[in-house]
């Protein structure tokens, strides 16, 4: 597998400048190309019932919607417009736009993506962002990069491990960037049972498929420090330009009340983070 075919989604203008200057960095890299998508969502119909008032309507203004709605598509292809101009990004791109469900039309458009690209982000976009993020983790079957770009982003990779099914997923759908890694570290936090596979074996693994990866384990000792961050702050202290992770190894409601170590990362990451589910 590699990344031929990388899927940007146009969401709003600060998300979308990293999400493309990302996605065409990676598709430079493998002589890929880059599709810039925005869904304009369906029309509301004249009227929204409340499921536990049934006879109890509010009134949607049809015409105004719409117009939002096309407002929003122009700006984003004005957007596109203006990044593909600017200058050379070194990957063919090419704009499409969709009438859709939000979120779903752009899981439905990623699984024939290589790979989906989300830009970082302040606090207002991830609002928009974080629920189409997550419909594409869940429902593609694709993976996900999110983050800004980096000249330097195979230098140095870090993969978080935890011997689990959703570890062995990112590892197995990363090889291609792997592949290109100038320095691989597999690394764990605290101990693995003995029945789940280790760093090491990670590490044999890849060694197969021609990645040279140094094993690591964390030890959590007595500190209060959670696992989340002192995966980070190895990444920072061995200037990791990139993170490979599964994502999600508990449900996202439980995900939502507990913090978890996906989200974790999302949020305090940064370099970008390369997940699957």
């Amino acid at each position: 597998m590699s990344f031929k075919t990388i899927l940007a989604p146009f969401l709003d203008r600060s998300t979308a400048q990293d999400a493309f200057a990302l996605a065409a960095h990676v598709a430079a890299r493998f002589e890929g190309r880059v599709e810039a998508l925005h869904v304009r969502a369906h029309a509301p119909g004249p009227g929204a019932a409340y499921p536990a008032f049934p006879y109890a309507y509010a009134p949607v203004d049809i015409e105004a919607a719409d117009a939002a709605s096309r407002a929003a598509a122009e700006t984003m292809r004005e957007t596109f417009d203006a990044l593909t101009g600017a200058a050379s990004t070194g990957a063919a791109a090419g704009w499409r736009e969709v009438r859709g469900l939000y979120p779903d039309a752009y899981a439905a458009r990623a699984r024939l993506a290589d790979l989906t690209v989300f830009g970082r982000g302040g606090d207002a976009e991830g609002l928009l962002q974080e629920p189409v993020l997550e419909e594409v983790l869940f429902n593609s079957g694709r993976p996900v990069l999110v983050g800004a770009p980096r000249e330097a982003l195979f230098d140095r990779i870090a993969v978080g491990w935890n011997g689990g099914r959703e570890a062995a997923r990112a590892v197995s759908c990363a090889l291609p960037l792997l592949r290109e890694g100038g320095a691989v570290h597999v690394v764990s936090v605290g101990e693995i049972p003995d029945y789940r596979p280790g760093p090491e074996d990670a590490c044999a693994y890849l060694a197969e498929h021609g990645v040279v990866a140094e094993p690591t384990t964390l030890s959590t000792g007595d500190s209060a420090e959670v696992p989340e961050e002192r995966f980070l702050r190895f990444a920072a202290q061995n200037d990791v330009s990139l993170i490979v992770v599964g994502a999600y190894s508990h449900s996202r409601f439980r995900e939502v009340l507990l913090g978890g170590f996906t989200r974790h990362l999302l949020h305090r990451s940064t370099v970008p983070v390369f997940l699957t589910h």
